[in-house]
This record gives C-alpha cells, structure tokens and sequence, in this order.
C-alpha cells in the first residue's frame, strides 16, 4: 500500500495495517505531516486493504474534503469480465494514473517484508522514483523510522520497462469499456468494494 503525500499531496503503500503510521497522536506519520502541511495535505490512496484502508479511514475520520482525499479504486470483478487475458495491469495503470493525475510530492510506502522484484508497493515505489518523487519506506510500527529508496534497488530492465510504460500512458487513451477503473471520490466508494480481488 503506498499513501501519497503532496504538501498539496500525500501518497502510502503497504501491506499491514498502519494505524499507528495513521494517528493523529503526534507520533503518526499523517498526524506529523497534517500539522506540517495544514490545509495544504492532500492524501492519495489506492483503495486497497492494509495502508490504503486505514488512510481512506484517517480522511473520514479527520473530515478531509474530497478535493483532499482522492480515492482510486479499481473494480477488480469488472476488470476481469472486460480484459481477461490482462485485467491484472489495473492495479499498474491505476498506479500510473495516481502518479501522474495527482502528483504527490512523496509516497510513504508501509510494507514490513518490501521486495523491489515484486507486488503492488513496490510497482508504486518503483513509477514514483522514475517520476523523482521521494519514496519513504516504513516496515515496523514507527513511521519515523524508515529508509529512503532509491532506482538502484530494482532490476534495470524492469525499471526501463516502467519507464516507458509511464512515457506512454497518456497515449493508452480511456481503458476498454466496461472497465473498473477511474478516479472515484472517496465518498462514492462503497467499503464492500475495497481491496476485492
């Protein structure tokens, strides 16, 4: 799960539950930044499970605007029906439309065993430092305690195929009818369709 943070915006990627990454307790890591940047935090979130959930659950409960929260669901079961052969290159796309629709100005990734080979953390990781946004990867209970990553982590060709996947996604036009994908405010997500695969 990654949450995308841009002084204007936020993003986060991760696995387990980051309540404490998420707590407005001056320890948390969205309570750090809020103060930080005031008005001005804006939270992007996959809505997925793990991270993503408890960053859509932060915004609800700390009353953030949907201007200020952008929400990016992906109908997985709609996916499956309209490409099946490809339906996993939503979770990518969406990612790529996160990255370039929102322009966080970092990505808090929480993921306790972060593998750069693969998973959807690390695809997130990888397209924001291709874009030159600084990742911040948290893998315990302290947000504050973390490591900065960096392109030289992951595979060269894996990297290069990114890149050009990024180079291109403006030009992959609307994606095939019927399919689950699309910016959604945050309110219009129903919970029952979060993190569904």
């Amino acid at each position: 799960m990654w949450c995308g943070i841009r002084a204007e915006r936020a993003a986060g990627a991760g696995v387990r539950e980051p309540s404490l990454a998420l707590a407005d307790d001056g320890g948390g890591g969205s309570g750090r930044a809020r103060r930080r940047h005031g008005e001005h935090l804006v939270v992007i979130e996959g809505a997925a499970r793990g991270a993503d959930h408890a960053a859509h659950l932060w915004c609800q409960r700390h009353g953030l605007p949907e201007d200020r929260h952008r929400c990016h669901p992906v109908d997985w079961r709609t996916e499956r029906r309209a490409r099946p052969r490809c339906w996993r290159l939503a979770g990518p796309e969406r990612n790529s439309r996160m990255l370039l629709q929102d322009r966080p100005r970092l990505i808090v990734c929480f993921h306790d065993q972060f593998d750069p080979a693969s998973g959807g953390a690390s695809d997130m990781a990888l397209r924001g430092l291709i874009r030159q946004v600084p990742v911040w990867l948290v893998s315990g209970e302290d947000p504050a305690v973390g490591r900065w990553l960096s392109l030289e982590l992951f595979r060269r060709q894996r990297a290069s195929r990114t890149r050009g996947e990024l180079d291109t996604f403006p030009s992959l036009g609307r994606p095939p009818e019927g399919a689950g994908l699309g910016t959604h405010p945050a309110e219009a997500f129903s919970s029952s369709q979060r993190g569904r695969r």
